[in-house]
């Protein structure tokens, strides 16, 4: 929070960033009372919030208020290196217009036994628009008290300018080619003018649009003519995982997938019971449709979902005979892949369960069950690792050329570890 703090009113103050130029900023909810951060491209949910620099395309931020009021929500941009430091750009050099701005958009919520307000932000506008390439955070903060941070989501900039060449395959490491999946990649610089490759193109590789696990810091094997190679053995390597496991909750009068019951409670909240899960470590790998761990709000007995869904409790069950070693966190994007106190799952000895409730918004969702221990994230203790799974993947390719001040993001590839495409 602090660190939040010192960012905005470095901001205001419009100095460099050299005082905090090594923070990574994360994407973060500052207090309780928000739930429900979505940013992603108009008219394509869930999707990698990126867009073309200069093109007409739109980003869509949402959240919801659980204080049911109308507060007054402002907004800025931070500009952010490859590794989603602060960049050493002051806001008028990466950015036109005001460098705040409040969010109007809002309503309440309509035909909910949980009330809220819903905000949303379609961005860029005309009085505040990216004017460079490269990693952004939008922070969002009370407007009337600017130090009052509420969220950090990070979304994307890209000047089109270079070629990459993906290819996604089985691991050829014999240790991990039951299990990995392997992404290698060309990258042809064009007419860009990039002095030293080794140390200027920054390539990054995301599995499933997730940060947690993204691999920073490949460097070409070969260069030639401006054309780069990264074909590895071991560096570009992504666990294979198992397929989500699903549960549909965007109707509280029908019993949907992976739901057993549901309950009305003396909370006057619907309560959705799943189906006990197991563990999956050692199953053979099968195929099931999933949404790569990512969800979508809806509701069926209404129109505008995002104002228009209630917010419900889901029970999770996961059978196990004996306590794992480590703590178990349900995980996926409906906790913005980070370990939350919310989702983590209890152990009930007499039963030989793992059991958890948490509250979202309706709609459709993935999940998966991980072991976290001494902070770190094992997400195939209990849900397998197969080499076939189908996942999502993007190429992110940083470029520092010669008299640039800040890292550029030249392109974004993205392809299917089935399809290829």
């Amino acid at each position: 929070m602090k660190k939040a703090i010192l960012i905005l009113a470095s901001l205001l103050s419009i100095p460099s960033f050299a005082a905090i130029n090594d923070t990574v900023i994360t994407e973060k909810v500052y207090v309780d009372n928000i739930k429900t951060v979505l940013l992603h491209p108009v008219g394509f949910e869930p999707a990698l919030p990126a867009i073309e620099l200069d093109g007409t395309d739109k980003l869509m931020l949402s959240f919801d208020d659980l204080d049911n009021d109308n507060k007054f929500y402002g907004y800025t941009f931070i500009h952010c290196n490859a590794d989603w430091t602060p960049s050493q750009l002051m806001f008028t050099q990466h950015s036109d217009g005001l460098m705040t701005d409040q969010i109007t958009d809002w309503r309440f919520s309509l035909n909910t036994f949980k009330s809220y307000t819903n905000y949303r932000l379609n961005f860029p506008t005309e009085n505040m628009k990216p004017k460079v390439s490269g990693n952004f955070i939008i922070m969002v903060f009370l407007a009337d008290e600017p130090e009052k941070i509420i969220l950090t989501k990070r979304f994307m900039v890209v000047e089109k300018v270079i070629g990459v060449t993906p290819l996604i395959q089985r691991a050829r490491n014999p240790d991990d080619r039951n299990t990995k999946q392997e992404l290698n990649f060309n990258i042809d610089l064009g007419a860009q003018n990039v002095t030293n490759p080794f140390d200027y193109v920054k390539p990054v590789i995301m599995q499933n649009e997730r940060w947690d696990n993204a691999i920073y810091g490949l460097k070409p094997l070969y260069v030639n003519n401006g054309k780069l190679t990264y074909d590895y053995y071991n560096g570009n390597l992504f666990n294979g995982g198992n397929e989500f496991r699903p549960f549909d909750v965007r109707n509280s009068r029908l019993v949907n997938m992976s739901v057993q019951k549901i309950a009305f409670g003396d909370d006057k909240q619907w309560r959705f019971y799943l189906y006990p899960d197991k563990n999956r470590l050692v199953n053979r790998y099968y195929v099931m449709d999933d949404l790569n761990g990512r969800y979508y709000i809806r509701n069926q007995n209404g129109l505008d979902y995002y104002s228009e869904a209630d917010y419900v409790w889901v029970n999770f069950e996961l059978d196990a005979a004996y306590p794992v070693d480590g703590d178990v966190y349900v995980f996926g994007m409906l906790t913005s892949w980070q370990l939350k106190p919310e989702f983590k799952m209890v152990y009930d000895a007499d039963k030989h369960k793992y059991t958890g409730s948490a509250m979202v918004k309706q709609g459709l969702y993935d999940y998966q069950y991980v072991v976290s221990k001494g902070g770190n994230i094992d997400d195939t203790y209990i849900e397998g690792n197969h080499f076939e799974t189908e996942n999502t993947y993007h190429i992110l390719v940083y470029i520092r050329a010669f008299g640039d001040r800040a890292d550029r993001l030249v392109a974004v590839e993205r392809l299917n570890s089935v399809t290829g495409k």
